[in-house]
């Protein structure tokens, strides 16, 4: 396969500069009574939650950006029931999420079923087929190469990406019934993330190629 190289080091994560936490306080924030609809960001975010499982709690980094927080509210914690918010000198650092509304999951899964869940999306949450995750003691991280790789245009994903790059260095994205063949280069996910990022990783189970993160650089 040459559009992916095997990275020999794992050390590979890059963070935003922490921020001091003395001063830290978490808020809880009261769930919303009718949130906006289902957005792109939205279904990002929901379906990344969905597929680690009901007890999964999502970090969404904010970075003291007033309108990044509002917004990750707003299209993302808004489906939520528990939403709490961390807050250093009075501004927004993370907001914490926890258990999708109910009145959420239904609009994501009609989406899906009418076969209007964005492209990228779809790609990387296959709903259809649940798998169950456990530790993998061995695994392989290869780097994506952009050149060996047709590059995808999804303008509706436009928006999502660039909050992805606001919000993170590093975005570990579990996708659903992934594995490595030599085919995956044509999914659009891969098409479009590779030419997007820094660098795009795969970490592959040893035991039978599953995919158990794509991992961005952003």
């Amino acid at each position: 396969m040459n559009w992916i190289k095997k990275n020999e080091s794992t050390n590979i994560f890059t963070s935003k500069e922490e921020t001091k936490i003395q001063n830290r306080k978490i808020r809880k924030i009261a769930p919303f009574e009718s949130p906006i609809p289902i957005t792109t960001l939205s279904q990002f975010f929901l379906s990344l939650s969905a597929v680690n499982g009901p007890d999964n709690v999502l970090h969404i980094p904010t970075l003291s950006d007033e309108s990044l927080f509002q917004k990750s509210l707003t299209e993302i914690g808004g489906h939520f029931v528990d939403i709490k918010a961390a807050f250093v000198d009075d501004k927004p650092q993370q907001l914490i999420l926890k258990e999708i509304q109910k009145k959420a999951i239904e609009e994501l899964q009609n989406l899906e079923f009418e076969r209007k869940l964005n492209p990228i999306v779809a790609n990387l949450f296959n709903t259809q087929l649940k798998i169950q995750y456990s530790h993998r003691e061995k695994k392989t991280i290869f780097r994506v190469i952009p050149s060996e790789v047709i590059v995808a245009d999804v303008p509706d994903f436009d928006e999502t990406m660039e909050f992805l790059c606001k919000s993170y260095d590093d975005l570990l994205i579990t996708p659903t019934n992934w594995y490595l063949t030599n085919e995956l280069k044509d999914s659009i996910a891969i098409r479009y993330f590779a030419h997007r990022c820094k660098n795009l990783y795969l970490w592959v189970d040893d035991l039978n190629s599953e995919i158990i993160y794509i991992h961005l650089e952003t």
